[in-house]
């Protein structure tokens, strides 16, 4: 973020972003010994009480509105914004909206929650069992030691809602008057904000009293928003057994303490048998003073003792340490997950800007491990930065264990740089000669640098004569900065000639066109014939590309294009029954050499074929056509459908009428994986065996497919997609295309498709440490042997997902390393070998594995597994595995939170997953596992493709749509790099229809990872439709005309398009062209279905559904 108007910056993470539920930790350890430095000693001196600053309000962009109230139903004004404005100067007036909606441009009401302000009261903090209190016991009324109070917040919070009445209310006690501090507990120890200001940025050793980690402890990595305890009692800790019942007395200045007697009923008491005595007083802990910093969830270090690694080899019989942090959601009910139970639509967890971004942050593989050695996580990213010391300990978790590979991985994040590339010469590679591993940073080395021992089976081998090198005091080489090989996780070597079985396969592209009625008279024909001749420069290989083209209807056509000819010539080969190639050697041509013919071609094929009414597609012979034209060589071949196949071998029937007639003839074919599966699961299931068969003989070919379909309403997406599903292509699917509508969308899709960096002819290979195995491999590929991935193609938005397992009951070593390694030819023609290493550290406390897991990969393996499900055939059982995997995680975390905490009525999340049950929501209710029976089956089927090979941000993408208000000040920043890098975007909304799409006065963004909406309410106000859209009124207009004002229009047009290029510089090559959207026309279903947050039919909104899990959990864990 960058520096609000006015005001102090937020902390990085944003400290008090009001989206964020309380985070709950016990307090620091305290003994019987003296204090240490800086805690103890003489009080603090008396002076007079600190004065809070007045709330500030931040920039319109940074204000998040709430979830309920008047910014989605009252009447938003509007006036357009300057052309030129000066940015007010700091400390002055923050900038007001020029169509805002009231809520988005007034000042919040006092006590809302914004950064600087004081968190509101939500929960009281529970500690572990046997961990001394950080403030003094909560028996009898002594006075506290000094420094333990400050005012409280300036009001209710999250919009004026009273918090709840339980346990984990932190506000005052009930009937107990609020009490200003006295005038001897001082102001704020040096170095520390004052109360209600951010806190500061500590470089350097913490300042004594800050309750901040020693040097060398792992900092607090709590979420934004999250509030942590304040800074430890100053004085001798408390001695003597804890209190046996409640405080009596009056209340003493210095503390509020709660009143005389037994609590009210809502109060929760702690069991008396217990050892965590009776709760703090409410305010008592939590509001002791300004939070700390709080570090993203992500940054990888986390407080508390240091992790134990390596050679425990602990058990689910030990006690496990109990987590330190937790997010308590309270329930209003009796007992856990008691009838009535309900939640507060404003503290549910929901991403922060950049936390929806879904970068390949840095910070996903833990630091301190090796640092910037690791492998960067656009690369190859693991569901959890650890590994389980047992098998007992990851069953317990419930957490999902793997990686999601991205070997092609286009940079994405500010700094980031290409792959090096090493050339060892004629020796060859350094590799272990046992196990194949390529040398790493992570190797040990031995006997002065002469052995260096393989830091996966453990091998000591020989260190090549001309690879020597020195060691240093630590044993590390005294050359590894100037390796790449020895200083970065993520490599090419470039390939010796024991790496090539042949000459270095030359780029190919063949492009197998329909030519069918609905093709040419859609616009499908002259859309993808000049998408392809634009983008012929852009075709990666130089003068090495060849090209092709072949098209099909009823017959199949060849078009001969050698360079001796002035003009290209058609064949047409009408026995479908018997196809063969009539000219072999000259239909697949050279691109340089055959320009002029190609462009002609690609210009005259509309008109060529624009007066046909044939109807019938012969999809299976020309499929074997191309094959028998690209088998020699491979490549990529581009196939482009409209019809269902009808004629010839291959063709399908229309499964989808059939079960709606209720006819038989909708069970999936002999052979077919998921044999049972029934009704609308069955149209998942391919029918007709012939497209597996040939997608294997293609992968063997080096032949990747990928497959464009584009006809409605049944194209049999199951049975076709199987080309691309292993021969390592893409499946697209745009059902009932229109030119006008979808042309820029697919012309944008095919560019970015065929111009992409990738690899030809490739092979991947994935080793684990001992002790570690590899279970399952998910996405698009053929399985050679059991454990090499055949690619054909490769390009840079493929990611493969693996499951992983450990070999033995435990695992002894300290460390296990994961390497991926690629071998695939450059389109250049050169063979190279990308290896991408990580290596983490060997847990055996539950509670630091969840602090180690990492939300969106976890959510991203689960995708994958229950697409894998649901693609043989069990749709049902897919759900089923997302919700059940959720409630094992969940049940996981609650076995190690503390006592009164399990016994509590509230819903307990991880911090580091607390987003984990809103992406698993996303995805249940999504197009690929939505229950509704009006997704149609190819619509599924294509979602589902998409997610066995899509990248971390797609997959979370899709599972958490981004929702941004328009209807605000229009002007820079917005849209700019921020100081972090990442552009400048509005508040994100929650996925609410009734509270955002509901307003007929509004405007929205929307994006969910594969196209860009642009809604706008009936009743929008006309001064920003003629900014942006340089109209008055869209009534009347063709919603397929509509279009954003040039940038030169307005400043607001001009933000507009700089909000909609950073959004799509964040999704490369997968959000489509935008579409605008008007409230009440048939495209607005695209939108509404995006609205995961709601109640529908068949499944639960988002606070039900964490109820739901919570019910379930308790039952479990019980």
């Amino acid at each position: 973020m960058y520096p609000q108007q006015g005001a102090q910056p937020p902390p990085p993470g944003g400290a008090h972003d009001p989206r964020r539920p309380a985070v709950f930790m016990p307090g620091a350890p305290t003994g019987t010994g003296p204090p240490p430095p800086g805690f103890g000693g003489a009080p603090p001196p008396q002076l007079p009480p600190p004065q809070l600053p007045p709330p500030q309000q931040p920039p319109p962009w940074q204000q998040r509105p709430p979830v309920g109230g008047a910014p989605y139903g009252g009447a938003p004004t509007y006036a357009p914004p300057p052309q030129a404005r000066a940015p007010p100067p700091q400390g002055g007036p923050p900038p007001q909206g020029a169509y805002a909606q009231p809520a988005l441009s007034a000042p919040p009401p006092a006590g809302a929650m914004q950064a600087g302000a004081p968190r509101a009261p939500g929960c009281a903090q529970l500690r572990a069992p046997g961990v001394p209190p950080t403030a003094p016991p909560m028996g009898g009324g002594g006075p506290p030691p000094a420094g333990m109070a400050m005012p409280p917040p300036h009001g209710p919070a999250m919009g004026g809602l009273p918090p709840p009445a339980n346990a984990f209310a932190a506000g005052p006690p009930p009937q107990q008057p609020f009490r200003p501090p006295p005038a001897q507990m001082g102001a704020p120890p040096p170095g520390m904000p004052q109360p209600g200001m951010p806190p500061p940025v500590h470089l350097g050793a913490p300042p004594p009293g800050t309750g901040m980690p020693r040097r060398g402890s792992a900092p607090n990595t709590m979420a934004p928003g999250m509030v942590a305890l304040g800074p430890p009692p100053i004085g001798p800790p408390p001695t003597g057994p804890p209190p046996t019942g409640p405080p009596t007395g009056p209340p003493t200045a210095a503390l509020h303490a709660p009143p005389t007697g037994p609590p009210p009923p809502a109060m929760y008491q702690a069991r008396s048998s217990g050892s965590l005595g009776p709760p703090p007083p409410a305010g008592a802990l939590g509001t002791s003073g300004p939070p700390p910093p709080a570090p993203s969830r992500s940054t990888g270090s986390y407080m508390g003792a240091p992790i134990p690694v390596g050679g425990l080899g602990v058990s689910a019989d030990v006690d496990q340490p109990l987590a330190e942090r937790f997010v308590a959601l309270p329930l209003q009910g009796h007992g856990p997950g008691g009838p009535g139970g309900a939640l507060d639509p404003a503290r549910l967890p929901r991403p922060t800007v950049d936390e929806a971004r879904v970068t390949d942050r840095a910070e996903c593989h833990p630091t301190g491990v090796a640092g910037g050695e690791q492998c960067a996580p656009r690369f190859l990213r693991l569901t959890v930065n650890a590994a389980p010391s047992s098998t007992q300990v990851l069953q317990k978790s419930g957490l999902p264990f793997g990686a999601v590979l991205q070997p092609l991985a286009p940079p994405r994040l500010p700094g980031e740089t290409d792959v090096p590339v090493v050339a060892f010469g004629g020796g060859g590679v350094v590799r272990c000669r046992r196990c194949r591993t390529y040398i790493n940073p992570f190797v040990g080395w031995l006997d002065a640098g002469r052995r260096w021992k393989c830091n996966l089976c453990h091998l000591a081998n020989e260190v090549p004569p001309d690879y020597c090198a020195p060691l240093d005091d630590y044993g590390r080489r005294r050359d590894a900065a100037e390796r790449a090989e020895l200083s970065c996780g993520t490599v090419e070597f470039v390939a010796s000639a024991d790496y090539m079985v042949r000459p270095p396969q030359p780029p190919v592209y063949v492009f197998l066109l329909d030519v069918s009625y609905h093709a040419v008279s859609s616009g499908l024909l002259a859309t993808v014939a000049q998408t392809v001749r634009e983008t012929l420069d852009g075709l990666p290989g130089d003068v090495r590309t060849q090209v092709a083209i072949l098209a099909y209807d009823s017959a199949v056509h060849f078009f001969h294009l050698a360079a001796h000819l002035s003009t290209p010539q058609m064949i047409t080969v009408a026995d479908i029954n018997d196809i063969f190639l009539p000219l072999p050697d000259d239909l697949l041509v050279n691109l340089g050499e055959s320009r002029a013919l190609v462009d002609a071609l690609l210009e005259r094929l509309p008109a060529m074929f624009a007066p046909t009414l044939i109807l019938d597609a012969a999809l299976g012979p020309a499929l074997k056509a191309a094959f028998q034209l690209m088998q020699h060589v491979g490549g990529k071949l581009a196939l482009f459908a409209t019809a269902l196949p009808s004629v010839g071998e291959a063709k399908l029937r229309n499964r989808e009428d059939m079960r709606a007639a209720g006819r038989p003839g909708t069970a999936p074919a002999k052979g077919a994986a998921g044999g049972g599966a029934s009704g609308a699961a069955a149209l998942l299931v391919a029918e007709e065996p012939f497209y597996k068969k040939l997608a294997v003989e293609c992968s063997r070919q080096q032949i990747c497919v990928d497959v464009w379909l584009f006809g409605a309403p049944y194209m049999d997406a199951a049975t076709i997609g199987q080309l691309a599903k292993h021969t390592g292509g893409s499946l697209c699917h745009m059902p009932g295309f229109s030119a006008p509508r979808d042309g820029a969308a697919l012309a944008e899709a095919l560019s970015h498709n065929l111009t992409r960096e990738q690899g030809w002819e490739a092979v991947m290979r994935v080793r684990c440490s001992q002790g570690v195995k590899i279970t399952s491999f998910l996405g698009h590929f053929f399985v050679r042997g059991t454990d090499l991935l055949a690619l054909p193609n490769v390009d840079a938005d493929k990611a493969f997902t693996i499951t992983l397992g450990l070999e033995e009951n435990v695992l002894t070593a300290s460390h296990i390393a994961l390497q991926a390694a690629l071998l695939y030819t450059t389109s250049s023609g050169e063979r190279r070998i990308r290896v991408h290493t990580v290596s983490v550290p060997v847990i055996g406390a539950i509670s630091q594995l969840f602090e180690r897991a990492d939300p969106e990969a976890c959510a991203t393996l689960l995708a994958k597994l229950a697409a894998e499900r649901a693609l043989s055939g069990r749709l049902p059982e897919a759900r089923e595995l997302l919700q059940s995997r959720l409630v094992d995680v969940l049940g996981g975390f609650r076995q190690v939170c503390p006592p009164d905490a399990k016994l509590s009525n509230a819903v307990l999340l991880p911090p580091s997953l607390q987003l984990l049950p809103l992406y698993v929501l996303g995805l249940i209710k999504g197009q690929a596992f939505k229950p509704d029976m009006d997704v149609r089956s190819d619509e599924r089927s294509a979602a589902l493709a998409e997610l066995e090979c899509a990248p971390v941000h797609v997959v979370v993408s899709s599972a958490h749509p981004r929702l941004m208000p328009l209807l605000i000040e229009l002007r820079p920043p917005l849209g700019q790099p921020g100081p972090n890098g990442h552009p400048i975007l509005p508040p994100l909304l929650p996925l609410v229809a009734e509270r955002t799409l509901a307003n007929a006065q509004g405007a929205f963004l929307l994006e969910d990872g594969r196209q860009l909406l642009l809604w706008i309410g009936r009743a929008a106000p006309p001064a920003f439709l003629l900014d942006v859209f340089a109209r008055p009124s869209l009534d009347g207009l063709d919603p397929a005309a509509l279009a954003v004002a040039p940038r030169e229009h307005s400043v607001a047009a001009a933000t507009v398009h700089a909000l909609i290029a950073a959004l799509r510089a964040e999704r490369p090559g997968s959000l489509s062209a935008v579409r605008v959207v008007r409230q009440g026309a048939p495209e607005e279903l695209l939108v509404t279905r995006c609205m995961f947050e709601d109640r529908s039919a068949q499944t639960m909104a988002y606070g039900e559904f964490l109820v739901h899990c919570h019910r379930a959990v308790t039952a479990k864990v019980a």
